[in-house]
């Protein structure tokens, strides 16, 4: 459900990069990150996962075993290479 949820993102216009990685210590333990051209962006996203998946599956907060930790943060482009791999 989470790789879904950040292949959309990927796909949708505004969206730079779009990952999520599990815990290495073998938690059930999350991070979804994404990198958005601006906020704009970012709510088109959103709607679009809220739309389109989580009207489908039901979305993920049944899985959670706590509130989610949600922020939003500026990014200075020269402060990130997004050309190396």
């Amino acid at each position: 459900m989470l790789e879904a949820r950040q292949e959309m993102r990927r796909r949708t216009d505004g969206c730079i990069r779009a990952w999520v990685s599990r815990s290495m210590d073998g938690q059930p333990m999350f991070l979804l990150q994404a990198i958005y051209k601006d906020e704009e962006s970012w709510h088109k996203s959103a709607r679009r996962v809220s739309d389109e998946l989580d009207s489908r599956d039901g979305g993920i907060e049944s899985l959670l075993g706590g509130p989610p930790l949600v922020g939003l943060f500026a990014l200075d482009p020269k402060n990130i290479d997004l050309e190396t791999p």
